[in-house]
């Protein structure tokens, strides 16, 4: 019986073993790429040449990242690396609180033009952001004082500038809220009011929503729309109840429309303690003078009084309606008190005049 050689057979497992063999030759220098007899070195420092210790420097040969492991600087801020191959390496150096810096450099592997040293400084994140923040403030400066000086335009064109520096969003808010000031100081009520609204909606703190939903109803008023400008106000109070601010607000409007009647309401709302606004008060008086009714004038103007007890309105119209009462000693003496305050007042004649008939 004939049987096939042995030999034949035996021969095939060292002919394999040497192909895999080769395979994990030519892999290893694969990933060996960068590998060779060069070298480099260097130092990081900071910007004033004081050494940075444990700064990472990572070498890569391609696009595919090889190259050897990164190595950390010593406490003088040295590194070096060894058995690099020649050629070009992308070089990236990171250390926490320092700007990354990164370049590429070239290895010279064979004779004695050796790559020189590379000495890096890296700059400080915090001396960056020391500056951007002191450029910021100054251009922040700038626009507040055109804004004082009621130059909107200026003052908008700043505020830009500023928001655009800006990453912390409870900044930019309040940056936004001075461009939309500048838009309703210039008259442009309806841009103020889309503005000051989308504040609002983003506001989620009910007293700083009430503040912002003010300043609608301020642009509202502006363009005559009374109705909608108390609603908002409205709205501001279902916030904040005793806002005074929005109390005070809704008391101009009425008072200034004529709606003295629709205003009180609104005063009798102030937290105790809370002054109402003088001329305020005061018109309400005089729409009850004006309708014959004394006793509710005389009780507005003596409230006047006695938040501003210098007012020199507040005593003619009290010493008009004892007057009207006849009672004339108390009459007398708020007519000599107008006198006394202001001797040049518009009503100073009328007041002689009473003064001489008492």
């Amino acid at each position: 019986m004939y049987r096939a050689p042995r030999a034949s057979r035996s021969r095939l497992l060292p002919f394999a073993l040497c192909l895999l063999a080769s395979l994990l030759v030519v892999g290893d220098a694969l990933a060996q790429s960068w590998a060779g007899k060069g070298r480099l070195r260097g130092s990081v420092k900071t910007e004033d040449g004081k050494p940075i210790e444990g700064a990472e420097i990572l070498l890569y040969k391609d696009s595919e990242g090889n190259g050897p492991e990164p190595l950390y600087t010593n406490r003088k801020g040295r590194w070096e690396y060894l058995g690099l191959t020649g050629g070009d390496f992308t070089i990236r150096v990171t250390a926490e609180g320092y700007i990354p810096s990164e370049g590429l450099v070239t290895v010279n592997e064979y004779g004695s033009n050796r790559t020189p040293p590379i000495d890096m400084n890296l700059r400080s994140l915090k001396d960056i952001q020391d500056k951007e923040a002191s450029r910021v403030g100054g251009l922040l400066d700038q626009a507040n004082a055109k804004m004082r000086a009621g130059d909107w335009s200026g003052a908008r064109a700043g505020y830009e500038e500023v928001k655009a520096a800006m990453n912390d969003p409870a900044q930019v808010r309040q940056v936004d809220l001075a461009i939309a000031e500048t838009h309703l100081q210039e008259g442009n009520t309806q841009e103020a009011r889309t503005r000051f609204q989308a504040l609002a909606d983003g506001e989620e703190d009910p007293v700083r929503k009430a503040a912002l939903l003010q300043r609608v109803a301020r642009s509202q008023y502006d363009e005559g729309n009374v109705d909608a400008s108390l609603e908002t106000l409205e709205s501001a109070l279902v916030l904040v109840p005793e806002d005074v601010a929005t109390l005070r607000m809704a008391i101009d409007i009425l008072v200034s429309e004529g709606r003295e009647a629709d205003a009180e309401p609104y005063m009798n709302r102030l937290p105790a303690g809370e002054k109402v606004d003088a001329n305020a008060l005061l018109n309400v008086g005089i729409a009850a003078y004006n309708e014959g009714n004394i006793e509710t004038a005389l009780e507005k103007f003596e409230r006047v009084l006695g938040d501003y007890p210098d007012n020199p309105n507040a005593h003619y119209y009290v010493g008009l309606c004892y007057l009207s009462q006849g009672t004339n000693d108390k009459a007398r003496a708020h007519l000599e008190k107008l006198l006394e305050l202001a001797p040049d007042h518009e009503k100073a004649t009328e007041a002689k005049e009473f003064l001489t008939y008492l």
